[in-house]
């Protein structure tokens, strides 16, 4: 395995311009380890011992499930389903062991082979992305022109900055990353209270302009992308 950031240049996350980069990265490297781990690494034996420690949360199963074959799924649910049993369901009656088995229970609901994956990469390339934009002027106009960064990645994208680069470098960095961002912000504070506003009796028939999507837009800002059910 690794690394599938080798296969998706950082640069290339970023030449189109819909959206947060780092959630389009995000979503092709989900998608790419859901597709490796379906694939043949479902029969890798380093590759088992660590999703039978480690399972996967509720989305990347479904993933998993929509991009793999179903012998490839099962396959790996046996493996998986049988370590359950034998590490959390020995034939224990004392109480405290019993206990610790479902303690071990719980957390196989906070971890994830692919988070944990997806989350490392993420990670370098956030560093990538933090010294291109110093040494490459031509990826730091790339980086400046982006649409906007989403809640969760700009943090992350400051965080990331802040501990890698020196203190002239940061902020010029960061000054790019927040007026993007606050911009964007500020555009969607407008959409919301535009719409909000067209209830008013007295905005009846008036122009929605580019408020109708704002409550779904305003979703992806605040947590990614995400399917909407909004009546």
């Amino acid at each position: 395995m690794k690394q599938t950031i080798c296969t998706i240049p950082v640069t290339d996350v970023f030449i189109e311009k819909d959206g947060c980069p780092f959630c389009r990265l995000e979503k092709k490297l989900e998608e790419s380890y859901a597709r490796y781990i379906t694939g043949d690494a479902k029969m890798e034996p380093t590759v088992r011992i660590e999703t039978n420690k480690t399972g996967f949360c509720k989305h990347h199963l479904q993933l998993m499930f929509e991009i793999g074959g179903r012998l490839s799924n099962a396959l790996i649910l046996e493996s998986h389903l049988q370590y359950i049993i034998d590490n959390c369901f020995k034939e224990e009656e004392n109480v405290k062991k019993i206990k610790g088995e479902a303690a071990q229970c719980e957390k196989l609901f906070h971890s994830c082979f692919i988070c944990q994956n997806v989350s490392e990469d993420l990670q370098r390339a956030m560093e990538t992305t933090a010294k291109l934009f110093v040494k490459d002027e031509s990826f730091k106009k790339l980086y400046s022109a982006q649409p906007f960064f989403c809640l969760e990645h700009y943090s992350a994208m400051i965080k990331t900055a802040g501990d890698i680069l020196g203190k002239k470098d940061f902020l010029e960095f960061a000054e790019v990353t927040k007026r993007i961002t606050l911009n964007h912000l500020k555009e969607l504070k407008g959409d919301v209270t535009h719409f909000c506003s067209m209830f008013d009796y007295r905005n009846a028939g008036g122009d929605f302009k580019n408020s109708k999507d704002s409550i779904e837009r305003s979703a992806v800002f605040l947590n990614g992308p995400m399917d909407f059910q909004t009546k």
